[in-house]
């Protein structure tokens, strides 16, 4: 198999009875004759087929667009039933439904709105950011603000815990600050400076994300190009050797056991978080080696969820082992 014909294998249902199975197989040709697929028989692995790449390309339309907003669009949160938010510099978040063509409501700010989510565990609720400074708690059926907490300073990034009952802001110096959000109050705990000695933008939180295997660990992601991972308000490592200026904020696998992020190099880093677990020590531990993969012009990557795909394979049909 070589770089110019990419093919990928897949397993699919078949009879136990059944003693040869068809292969399908890509036949990269060009003009009328593109993307057909020719059949092979007598292979010996009776569960498996092979499909041509394209079948996984995303579709060139959108399943939906939304209008409504007036400026630069900065952050968007989904709520486990399928509620969208969108934040702007329009000084809104609106709240939208696919298929609906207007949005649903809208909660005005004072400013530029720079980050939302909704509450992990209650989606009658959000959080927002503000650069007036302000981190507000919203109740979506009522469009009014539930509570606020007031950082002084640009607010760059906030995230919930994944209970519901905590959350994070992060500023444009670089300064973590920690709530309670019970009951939908904020009640500030504690705050981290990731500043250092020199303030710079350089070091502007751009995002927050808790890890899926351990909800106490926090990666921070910074304008430094640099990833930290808390406990608490301990730094325990920090993941380098990113080539990035872009404001774009890595993400964990599904499974927590890698990190992964674009970069301006056109490459896409990925990071071995499981085995760099360790004690907590004083000392922060540095961790510069990585996978890369080159993918031109890549802004930005999000890890795809493959165990899930292979449960849903498994529930509609069996293959045998």
């Amino acid at each position: 198999m070589n770089s110019t014909s990419p093919r990928m294998i897949l397993p699919v249902c078949s009879s136990p009875s059944t003693k040869t199975l068809n292969w399908l197989l890509s036949t990269p040709v060009k003009g009328a004759r593109a993307n057909r697929i020719r059949v092979q028989r007598g292979l010996p692995d009776p569960a498996c087929v092979i499909i041509p790449h394209r079948t996984f390309a995303l579709s060139q339309l959108p399943v939906h667009e939304f209008y409504g907003h007036g400026d630069a669009i900065l952050d968007l949160s989904w709520s486990k039933n399928g509620d969208l938010l969108s934040a702007s510099m329009d000084k809104t978040v609106r709240l939208w439904q696919v298929g609906r063509d207007s949005c649903l409501k809208v909660f005005s700010h004072t400013n530029y709105v720079t980050c939302v989510q909704f509450n992990p565990t209650n989606g009658n609720y959000f959080i927002t950011g503000c650069i007036d400074g302000l981190v507000r708690i919203w109740d979506v059926r009522k469009c009014l603000v539930v509570d606020w907490a007031n950082s002084k300073e640009i607010v760059t990034a906030v995230c919930y815990r994944p209970d519901g009952k905590g959350a994070v802001a992060g500023t444009i110096t670089g300064n973590c600050r920690y709530y309670d959000a019970s009951e939908n109050r904020l009640e500030l705990e504690s705050q981290v400076s990731l500043n250092g000695r020199k303030k710079s933008l350089h070091k502007r939180i751009v995002g927050f994300q808790y890890c899926p295997s351990d909800p106490k660990k926090l990666m921070v992601t910074s304008g430094d190009a640099q990833v930290r991972i808390l406990d608490g308000a301990h730094v325990i490592s920090n993941y380098k050797g990113l080539q990035s200026s872009s404001q774009v904020a890595r993400s964990f696998t599904p499974d927590g056991d890698h990190i992964v992020s674009a970069s301006d190099d056109s490459r896409i880093y990925m990071w071995n978080y499981a085995n760099q677990l360790a004690p907590l020590t004083s000392r922060v531990k540095s961790v510069w080696s990585s996978e890369r993969f080159f993918s031109n012009d890549v802004s930005i990557a999000i890890p795809w969820n493959a165990s899930q795909a292979r449960n849903s394979i498994s529930l509609s049909c069996n293959i045998p082992s």
